[in-house]
């Protein structure tokens, strides 16, 4: 089961159990709402208009939300309704995913302007940091465990070993990794320009093949 499945499944119960809210069950709204945002907040998003709406209900409640009002939890439970129909269409599926593929095709193309203008070790170091922030993105669409201190290496393996890419894709993430980390502790001498021009359109071929 995918993330997007997983938020279909949870936004089922969610509005099962908004329908069944008594009239006089403060205690149970407060669980259901608190639960009901913060899938909304953090898995849906703010840029939303599903959540946004939801926000506008919950402001509108204001502070008198553990006093149950059936009304308006019916008109929250239309916005998850509606909600899990877009994400189980398709609609709102890989969202996030795009949105990088977005922001590091930017990135790629300030790489290139520092190619172009002689600066091969910075450019490296950017290009680096999109290979990375790509092999983050896919270890979070392949629900795969990983920290903030895990670097380019560690989730190369992991992603090779959960069949991300075959070991030609692996050998070639590691090759580009131990290039940027060159260029981050200033071993600058030991790439051309050359190499990191490869290194770019590689890493754009990637970007486009695995977030688009």
């Amino acid at each position: 089961m995918d993330v997007a499945e997983k938020t279909v499944h949870r936004l089922e119960e969610l509005i099962e159990a908004g329908r069944g809210i008594a009239q006089d069950d403060a205690g149970g709204l407060r669980r259901w709402l608190t639960s009901a945002r913060n899938l909304m907040l953090n898995f849906v998003g703010t840029d939303t208009t599903h959540c946004q709406a939801f926000e506008k209900l919950y402001a509108d409640w204001g502070d008198d939300y553990f006093e149950p009002d059936i009304d308006q939890t019916k008109e929250m439970v239309g916005i998850l309704e509606a909600t899990r129909d877009d994400i189980a269409a398709g609609f709102m599926f890989k969202r996030d995913l795009l949105i990088s593929a977005a922001n590091f095709g930017d990135i790629l193309e300030q790489a290139e302007h520092l190619l172009s203008s002689d600066y091969k070790n910075a450019a490296a170091v950017l290009i680096g940091a999109v290979l990375e922030g790509t092999l983050r993105r896919l270890c979070e669409r392949r629900e795969l465990p990983y920290t903030a201190k895990d670097t380019m290496e560690p989730l190369n393996v992991k992603l090779a070993k959960d069949g991300a890419y075959e070991s030609m894709t692996q050998k070639m993430i590691t090759t580009w990794g131990d290039l940027r980390n060159k260029a981050a502790h200033g071993h600058f001498e030991k790439y051309t320009d050359a190499e990191v021009r490869q290194m770019l359109q590689w890493v754009s071929g990637f970007v486009e093949q695995h977030l688009r």
